[in-house]
């Protein structure tokens, strides 16, 4: 949303069931982490949810980037890492193609964010 200028949200799946599966539309796409350890049953849970009533899904496993390898106790520390590598890449990736660097920016850098509250 930030770099890319385009519609899109975050949407852990722990939070996925408390309503925010509602937001489930056809013509939007969905990129799911999948991580290994501890929250994996959520994410499945979701995943599956969403193939379901959407048909429009990316899934990015963390058990098939070999991370349940790695052992239980350490896993989880883990996945945010490797999630938040692979988001640099497609980010960057993504703007190549559409012509839009992630360093155009509107207003960070251009404008200043110092703040006095009005009375």
């Amino acid at each position: 949303m930030e770099m890319q200028w385009m519609d899109c949200t975050f949407i852990s799946s722990a939070e996925f069931f408390h309503g925010p599966f509602e937001v489930l539309q056809d013509d939007k796409v969905y990129i799911q982490c999948v991580n290994a350890g501890k929250t994996r049953a959520m994410d499945t849970r979701s995943r599956d949810f969403i193939k379901k009533y959407n048909g429009q899904l990316e899934v990015i496993d963390a058990e098939e980037l070999g991370l349940n390898k790695i052992q239980d106790s350490v896993v989880d520390y883990f996945n945010p890492v490797v999630f938040y590598e692979m988001g640099v890449l497609y980010r960057d990736q993504l703007g190549a193609k559409r012509g839009h660097p992630t360093e155009v920016r509107q207003y960070m850098g251009k404008v200043d964010y110092s703040y006095e509250p009005i009375i």
